[in-house]
C-alpha cells in the first residue's frame, strides 16, 4: 500500500514507530464514504472539518482518524512534510505532487511600479516569487465542483 510505504518512509528517522491499521479490519473514516480491506478507502467530496478553512490541523486530524495515529503523531508528519517541501523550494528545487501540481521558486525581472501613498512611480527591484502549477486532475476537480453548485 502507497500510503503505508510514504508513512514509513517520512518517519525513518523518527524513534517512533509507525503500525497502520490492520486492513483485516475495515473501518470508517472522515475521508471516506467506505472502507474495504480490497481497495482501500474512496475519497469523499466533503472533509470532515469544522469550518471552510483547511488548516495543517484539520490535515493531521484526518490523519490521526485515517490511520489510527495519535494526533500529535500526525501534526509532525504534516509538519515533516512541509519542512521537506519548503526547504527543497528555497533551495532551488521544483516539488511535484502526482494528482495535485508542482511547486517551484521563478525569478521576476525588475519592473516599474507605483507608490499608492504618494502616486509617483518606481522601480520594483527583481527577485524570486512561488510558483504553483496545477496538474489536469486537480484542474479537472475544481471544475467539476463548479459545475455542480
Amino acid at each position: 500500500m502507497v500510503r503505508v510505504v510514504l508513512l514509513r518512509e517520512v518517519f525513518k528517522k523518527s524513534s517512533r514507530s509507525f503500525t497502520p491499521c490492520s486492513a483485516a479490519r475495515p473501518q470508517r473514516c472522515c475521508l471516506s464514504s467506505s472502507t474495504t480491506a480490497e481497495d482501500g478507502p474512496t475519497v469523499n467530496s466533503k472533509l470532515d472539518i469544522p469550518s471552510n478553512n483547511l488548516h495543517k490541523t484539520d490535515i493531521a486530524k484526518v490523519f490521526s482518524k485515517e490511520y489510527g495515529i495519535t494526533l500529535k503523531l500526525s501534526e509532525e508528519m504534516i509538519t515533516s512534510v512541509f519542512d521537506i517541501m519548503s526547504k527543497a523550494i528555497a533551495d532551488g528545487q521544483k516539488v511535484s505532487i502526482t494528482g495535485f501540481g508542482s511547486f517551484e521558486k521563478v525569478p521576476v525581472a525588475e519592473r516599474k511600479g507605483r507608490d499608492f501613498g504618494s502616486g509617483q512611480s518606481m522601480v520594483i527591484p527583481a527577485g524570486m516569487r512561488l510558483k504553483f502549477n496545477a496538474f489536469e486532475s486537480l484542474r479537472s476537480k475544481v471544475r467539476s465542483k463548479n459545475d455542480d453548485k
